[in-house]
């Protein structure tokens, strides 16, 4: 987790993190594509910010860039565990799928999903 403040400061919504040997933006797109969650990947508008948070939480172990989740008011205590397990499994494990870039952006490949 990336944080500036302590266990007792007030908490928002929003959870930003990094997994050591793993690309944010692979990341974001296995919890979407693997998991069907949705979440933001990159320097969310806030480069020296992230930077700073990236550099205390781990320096040149952890991505260049972070994974932001946001909690909201139809957020369960379910939808929470999800994200908790599948980023475990995502950090233990890895990807179960292939992903490759196109124009910039990791997408599984080949694509197992079917669209209707």
């Amino acid at each position: 987790m990336l944080t500036l403040f302590d266990a007792g400061s007030p908490r928002v919504g929003i959870a930003a993190f990094a997994v050591r040997g793993l690309d944010s933006d692979v990341l974001a797109a296995a919890l979407s594509a693997e998991y069907g969650i949705g979440v933001r990947d990159g320097m969310f508008c806030a480069h020296p910010l992230t930077r700073r948070l990236l550099r205390n939480a781990g320096g040149g172990e952890l991505p260049g860039t972070a994974v932001r989740a946001s909690i909201g008011l139809g957020t369960t205590t379910e939808h929470v565990d999800r994200l908790v397990a599948a980023v475990r499994r995502l950090a233990a494990d890895g990807p179960e799928w292939t992903y490759e870039r196109r124009d910039g952006r990791p997408g599984p490949s080949p694509d197992p999903r079917v669209f209707d």
